[in-house]
């Protein structure tokens, strides 16, 4: 159920292509609006974990391929020769 009520001013061309489009989808403009901020700041958010699930998958895959897995002391050894330059 609904329960925030917010007030947005729009200018006359931007609400009509508001209304047409919430015709065109047999909608209120409401709806059209709940609709566009649903999609673009809660639905982003779910794409964005699933883009970083599959980043981790693919790390693990890598990882499995690897015959010998690369020790702390030799990373920090890699990252201070790096800094010798």
């Amino acid at each position: 159920m609904l329960s925030k009520r917010t007030n947005i001013l729009f200018e006359d061309s931007q609400w009509e292509q508001l209304v047409s489009h919430a015709k065109k989808e047999q909608i209120s403009v409401g709806s059209l609006i709940r609709k566009a901020v649903f999609t673009v700041y809660f639905k982003g958010e779910n794409d964005v974990l699933k883009e970083r699930r599959e980043a981790i998958d693919r790390i693990r895959k890598i990882r499995k391929q690897i015959k010998k897995p690369v020790t702390t002391k030799e990373i920090i050894e890699l990252i201070n020769y790096g800094r010798k330059f």
